[in-house]
This record gives structure tokens, sequence and C-alpha cells, in this order.
């Protein structure tokens, strides 16, 4: 019985100490690659509910280059759009026009100790939801590839 205790229970915390660390984060659906090769994005959520369409996006490294941000105050928000079906979306913006998204993408500075915290920062973007018959999308943010086939739930 004590033998198999510690197997387990190394297992548990092995878990713990991962998911502590953001060393096992779910990754489903397309990524990019972007930021001068230093980074990749994927798609954490696409969701559409009373006709909006809320994503967020997580960032994590790929090289063993430092970065600090991704955009820093600097976000091109024209740059930023959905293409569902034949149409492209823009960000939606609240009533003294400044777009629903994140201000700026920081994160953790990494370097040597990117395998302690692996995810760099994550973005959202609220847009106009496409029609109920459009089940995926394509999104685009400045400096990586296009996020394509992106599945869309509905709450």
């Amino acid at each position: 019985m004590y033998l198999i205790r510690i197997p387990i229970a190394s297992a548990i915390i092995a878990t713990a100490i991962s998911l502590a660390t953001g060393a096992a984060y779910a990754q489903e659906g397309p990524t990019a690659a972007g930021h001068d090769a230093t980074l990749e994005a994927y798609v954490t959520d696409a969701t559409r509910k009373d006709n909006v369409l809320t994503v967020k996006v997580r960032f994590k490294p790929i090289s063993n280059t430092n970065t600090s941000s991704v955009y820093d105050g600097q976000v091109p928000y024209e740059s930023i759009f959905v293409v569902a079906g034949e149409k492209k979306y823009m960000l939606l913006k609240d009533s003294s026009g400044v777009p629903l998204t994140s201000p700026s993408v920081k994160g953790t500075y990494f370097n040597e100790a990117q395998a302690k915290r692996p995810f760099v920062a994550t973005w959202y973007g609220k847009f106009p939801a496409p029609p109920a018959e459009v089940k995926d999308f394509s999104l685009s943010l400045p400096d990586f590839e296009s996020l394509d086939s992106v599945p869309i739930t509905d709450k």
C-alpha cells in the first residue's frame, strides 16, 4: 500500500505544480506564430452572446528571446478584425469611440525562466456577432499569422 501511495502523491504534486506555474494550460484550436517568431497566439474562448462575439487569445513564447509585451499601449485597433462568412467585422466601440478590447497587451517577462511561466499575456476583443448559421471565423491580429477556423460557442 505504501508503494502505491508514493507514485500517486508524486503525480498529484507534479500536476499541482504544473497548474500553478501555467505549464499545463490546455491548448485547443488553431495557433499562429508571430511577433518576429518569438510568440505563438491561440484562441482560448470565442463566445457569441446577445449579438456580441467575445474573443480571448493567449500568447506564449516559442523562442528564448526576451519579450515583455505584445502591444505596449500602441495597439493598432484598425488591424484587428474577424472574418466570418463573407463579412469583415471590426472591434466594437463604446459610446466614447474607444474599442472594446485590451488597452495594451503586456505580460510576464520571460527568458530562462520560461519553463516556470510559459504564458506571456492574454488579450480580448468584442466584435459584432456574425449570424447564428456562421459557426467559425478567422481572427486577424497585427504581427501574427491569421487564426483560421476558430469555432464559435453560443451562449
